[in-house]
């Protein structure tokens, strides 16, 4: 009988943890969208339903199980139950990699992981870890450091961008070029502006104007050779063998990666392909979503959308937010004042 007794006990035990294992899984899997109603921001789910109370000044986008959220002057970190994991006393946090947060502490930038444990003495200025490694000003000049805070880049440039595809845009004697994470030089410190695109190519500009403007933009392989002529006002890397590229006329055109007109349209207003999907304007207040081959999914009728995630757009229609799947039914009502979407 006492053996009986400690089998079914220790079953009840086995299936108790296996029944949190499981409500803490659905928990972290769960969609929850950052919102903003009456200056409060909070998280809803994908039915409308308040999941996180609108408790914040600002409430960002959930990545791994956590968000960066503003309450009163201070950041600090909650989880997808709400809890705060790592206090609201920060003048700034920034989302470094899976496992760290980048934070300003008093005057300088420090990286902390989960538990809010400080890993790093600090630096006048940082920015978050990609491909493994961080962006950091040291002395006044910016070079690289690896998760051992060892400098693998000499800081010696006036300005460095976080990794893009494992290569670092740097800005040395008032130019930019591209290196990789070996500080081998792939472009030329020659450029206005230059940011890599898909492999072994980059969008180039060559000019700024007298209002700061960058022009004359392309793009080139690793080799300098013109891909696409850089005489654009912009270029912009939207997908896989896409770009599109404002000319003279104002207008965005999409063009495959020879430069060759790929959708035979133009718009005012275009951003990125994101799961397929792009967010376009034929005007300023006459926004719609087009698919990876051009075609219309949802007809130009918004004041403003979002790209797609989680199976949503983010769209706006007299004055207020709400979400459409990409059939364009209204999944969320027109009733907040922002959304992290957007962002």
């Amino acid at each position: 009988m006492k053996k009986k007794l400690i089998i079914i006990f220790s079953s009840l035990l086995l299936a108790l943890v296996l029944l949190t294992a499981g409500y803490f899984i659905f928990l972290n899997s769960r969609t929850l969208i950052n919102v903003c109603k009456d200056g409060r921001w909070g998280y809803v789910s994908k039915s409308n339903k308040t999941i996180i109370s609108f408790d914040y000044d600002w409430a960002g986008e959930f990545k791994n199980g956590l968000a960066i959220a503003l309450k009163g002057p201070k950041y600090g970190v909650i989880n997808k139950r709400g809890k705060t994991v790592i206090p609201f006393k920060y003048n700034e946090i920034l989302s470094s990699d899976n496992k760290t947060f980048l934070v300003l502490a008093g005057q300088k930038f420090k990286f902390i992981n989960k538990r809010g444990k400080v890993l790093s003495d600090g630096f006048q200025a940082a920015k978050p870890y990609e491909d493994g490694l961080a962006a950091v000003r040291i002395k006044g000049k910016w070079g690289y450091i690896d998760k051992k805070e060892k400098v693998v880049i000499p800081a010696v440039f006036e300005e460095a961008q976080s990794l893009i595809n494992g290569m670092a845009v740097t800005r040395y004697n008032g130019v930019y070029g591209v290196m990789n994470k070996k500080a081998k030089n792939i472009v030329p410190f020659r450029y206005s502006f230059v940011e890599p695109a898909q492999k072994n190519k980059f969008v180039a500009c060559t000019l700024i104007d007298d209002f700061g403007v960058i022009k004359n933009c392309g793009v080139i392989d690793e080799k300098e050779n013109v891909i696409i002529p850089l005489n654009n006002m912009e270029v912009k890397y939207v997908q896989k063998d896409t770009y599109a590229i404002k000319d003279n006329d104002l207008k965005w055109h999409f063009v495959d990666s020879d430069g060759k007109t790929k959708f035979d349209d133009s718009f005012e207003v275009v951003n990125v392909f994101e799961n397929g999907y792009a967010a376009v304007c034929k005007t300023s207040y006459q926004c719609g979503v087009i698919d990876k081959k051009g075609n219309e999914i949802i007809k130009p009728e918004f004041l403003a959308i979002s790209g797609y995630k989680n199976g949503l757009f983010a769209a706006m229609q007299d004055g207020k937010w709400g979400f459409i799947n990409k059939k364009g039914k209204v999944i969320i009502p027109f009733e907040y004042d922002w959304t992290g979407y957007i962002y």
